[in-house]
This record gives structure tokens, C-alpha cells and sequence, in this order.
């Protein structure tokens, strides 16, 4: 819009250009007309042109009285001398006519082109008129401040894909020095722990780089390969925990170790599977005594599992969160009794068991009803401190609730009272 704004204006400003060209034009081709005529006649300006027609006038008034006089000679001198007396008194009677004929003909041109020079005067202030108009018009201005605002709006958005480039080509610069330094021992330290979780039956991982987006194979002992997506879902669990671990344990390697946190990640493991990437988080925590893990679950299994591999772990149990009222009292974490074998901060793995479906929910109908509104996902794990298996085990529970609707898809559903009805976009509350 801001460009066909900016175009209009620009046809605007070039027509009524145009217009004054052709009006000034004209005006000096009518004076040119006009001071060629007095040109012809050997006048500068029109008062010696009026004079001219002044002293013509008298010539003329002299003109009759030659001839009364004429006439009065003849008559005076006799028969015998009248061709003599026309002679003297006539002279050359062809260029006074010549005069009087152009005579007429300036002053026909004359008064043609001073008719023109009117016309056009009368249109320049026109012409002028509309210009101020447009000048001051609404729409044009309008247009100029929607076309301002476009050219920044543009500026700005060039300004911002400049820095997306940027950041694009940092990251694929970083991307693929990572690939060419630091890929291969990733890749190296992930088939170790790889083959330790799956009790030998895969023995190596390979990254295959082609023309898509980076994938994973696995090999067998007997050298079958077989793409990751095909494996199980507790499998695919273990292959790509043992990805991150091996990438934390070569960041901690290259960088100050950041504690690592885990949130469930045994969550879709079967019991055996859980005690195999237990085994691999005791590796990670041997090689790299100063990273500190925390691993977060409501499993007790899992604190078993890990306690059973890594007996020196430390466990804080924490306490549910209060609902609408706010979060309750917590606990003191206690220190962990191993330090550091570099002195820094202790290596403690945390687990955190959960409580029951049947209080997380008549939590969440209570922060239903306090807020008012429909809520999401994200609203319930924020408020009352869940992760994404609380949610997972909570979440039909909560639809199955009497006092609960929802719509929306899975991802993005939306839930609030049943009594309340949507006030968001004029649903009626219906689940779908």
C-alpha cells in the first residue's frame, strides 16, 4: 500500500509538472508571436506600437485631407495639368496600402495572442490552486506519513534479516566445527555407553551426513546396521540419553562443567532399560567427578535404580507445591558428603518423588477457579511445580473431572471450568 501511495503521488507531481511546462511554454511562444509582430513593425514595446497606430490615424486623417486638397489642386490648376497634379499629390499610392494591410494584420495578431496569453494565465492559476490543494490534501499527506513509516518499518526488517544471517552463518560455522572437531569423540564416548546399555547388542553408533538433516545409525556385533527410527521408543530413549552425556561430558571437558539437569529421563524406560542407563549415568559421573547431575523424577524405581549404580548419590526429596494458596515450606537441600576430586562443587545426583495423581488435580481445579481463565499446560506445570510426567499421569485424570472443559488440540488445549464457560473467543465450553 505505502508504494502504490508513494506512486500516486509521484503521477500527481509529474502531471501537474507537465501542465506548467506546457502552460509556460505556450505563454513564451505567445510572446514570442507577439514581440515578433512588433518586431515586424519596428516597435520595442506596445506604447510604441500605440503610438504607431497613433501616428497611423493621423496619417490617415492627413491622407483625406490630401485628397480634399487634391482635389481642390486639380480643380485649381485645370484640366491640362491633372495627371501632373495626381502625381505630386499621390506619390506612391501601393505602399500605403501595403501598410494599411499589415497594419490590419499585426493588429489581428496582436489581438489573437493577447486572447492566448489570457487563456493561459487563467489556467497557470488554476493549475497553481490544485497544486496547494494536493499539497495540502489529507490522502497525500497521508501518504507521505504511510510511506515513512513503510521505508522504517523496511529499514527495520532489513536490519533484523541481517542479524538472522549473522547468527545463521554463526551457527553453522559453529555446527560444523563442532562436526569437525569434537563430533567424533561424541560420537565415539556415545557408542561406548551405547553398547554398555544395551548389554552388547549394539556395539557402535555412526552419524550419517547427507543432504538431509543429521541422522543416526546403529550397528550390531554381527555388523547389521539399522537406522535409529527403527528402533523401539525405550531403545531410541537410550540411544539419544546416550548422545547428551556424551556431550555434556565433552563440554565439561573443554568448558567450566555446568550441572547437567535431567527431568525423567527413564520415564519411557521398561525396568531393564532403566538399570542400563542408570549404569551409563554412573559412567558419566565416574569420568567427570566435577560435573554436577541432577536428575529430577517421581519414580521411585528410578531412585533405586540409581542408588543401586551410584551409592554415593545424594537424594532431596522436595515438597509438593500448595496449589492457589502459593508454595509450601520447603526443606533445606542437606550438602552432599562427597566433594570434588578438583575441589569444586560437590558431584550430587537429585531425585525428587512426587505425590499423588488425585491432590494434583483438585490442585488444578483450585487454580481453575482462582484464576478464572483458561489455562494451558505451561500454566499448570508453572504454578504448581509439575514436570512433564506429572502432567502426562495428571492430565486425563483433569479431563475426566466433572468440573473441567476443554478444546483445543492436544498440543494446544486449553482447559477452565465447566461452570465458567470460555471467555476467550466466545466458545461454549464444549470438550472436543
Amino acid at each position: 500500500k505505502a508504494h502504490t501511495l508513494a506512486g500516486e503521488r509521484d503521477d500527481r507531481a509529474r502531471v501537474a509538472a507537465e501542465v506548467a511546462t506546457r502552460r509556460d511554454e505556450e505563454a513564451a511562444r505567445a510572446e514570442a508571436i507577439w514581440r515578433g509582430a512588433l518586431a515586424e513593425v519596428g516597435c520595442a514595446d506596445v506604447g510604441a506600437w500605440e503610438a504607431r497606430l497613433a501616428v497611423e490615424a493621423r496619417r490617415a486623417d492627413l491622407e483625406a485631407r490630401i485628397g480634399e486638397l487634391r482635389a481642390t489642386l486639380v480643380g485649381a490648376l485645370g484640366s491640362g495639368w491633372q495627371d501632373e497634379a495626381r502625381w505630386l499629390i499621390d506619390g506612391e499610392p501601393a505602399g500605403l496600402a501595403e501598410w494599411e494591410r499589415r497594419a490590419d494584420a499585426l493588429a489581428a495578431a496582436y489581438e489573437a495572442a493577447a486572447a492566448e496569453f489570457e487563456a493561459l494565465e487563467t489556467e497557470r492559476a488554476e493549475k497553481r490552486v490544485e497544486a496547494q490543494r494536493l499539497a495540502t490534501a489529507t490522502d497525500v499527506i497521508d501518504a507521505d506519513t504511510a510511506l515513512a513509516s513503510a521505508e522504517a518499518e523496511l529499514a527495520d526488517a532489513r536490519r533484523a534479516w541481517w542479524r538472522v544471517q549473522l547468527a545463521s552463518h554463526l551457527l553453522e560455522d559453529t555446527f560444523e566445527r563442532f562436526r569437525r572437531e569434537r563430533q567424533p569423540a561424541v560420537i565415539r564416548k556415545a557408542s561406548e555407553w551405547f553398547a554398555l546399555a544395551t548389554g552388547g547388542a549394539y556395539e557402535r553408533v555412526e552419524a550419517v551426513e547427507d543432504d538431509g538433516p543429521l541422522r543416526f545409525d546403529v550397528c550390531t556385533a554381527s555388523g547389521a546396521r539399522h537406522p535409529a527410527d527403527g528402533l523401539s521408543t525405550g531403545t531410541i530413549g537410550l540411544l539419544y540419553l546416550c548422545l547428551r552425556l556424551a556431550l555434556a561430558l565433552d563440554q565439561a571437558a573443554v568448558t567450566t562443567a555446568a550441572p547437567l539437569l535431567l527431568d525423567d529421563v527413564l520415564v519411557h524406560a521398561d525396568p531393564e532399560r532403566a538399570a542400563a542407563a542408570a549404569k551409563v549415568l554412573a559412567a558419566l559421573a565416574r569420568e567427570a567427578p566435577e560435573l554436577q547431575i541432577l536428575l529430577f523424577t517421581c519414580r521411585p524405581e528410578t531412585v533405586a535404580c540409581v542408588q543401586a549404580e551410584l551409592a554415593d548419590a545424594s537424594v532431596v526429596t522436595l515438597a509438593r507445591w500448595g496449589g492457589a494458596a502459593g508454595p509450601v515450606d520447603r526443606p533445606q537441600r542437606t550438602q552432599a558428603s562427597a566433594s570434588s576430586s578438583r575441589g569444586g562443587a560437590p558431584r550430587t545426583l537429585v531425585l525428587a518423588p512426587a505425590g499423588d495423581d488425585g491432590a494434583s488435580v483438585e490442585e488444578a481445579v483450585a487454580l481453575l477457579a482462582a484464576r478464572g481463565e483458561p489455562l494451558a499446560k505451561s500454566d499448570f506445570c508453572d504454578e504448581l511445580g509439575l514436570g512433564g510426567s506429572d502432567w502426562a499421569r495428571m492430565r486425563p485424570v483433569l479431563e475426566a473431572h466433572p468440573r473441567v472443559a476443554y478444546d483445543g488440540e492436544k498440543r494446544g488445549r486449553r482447559y477452565f471450568l465447566a461452570e465458567h464457560g470460555r471467555d476467550d473467543d466466545g466458545g461454549d465450553g464444549a470438550r472436543s
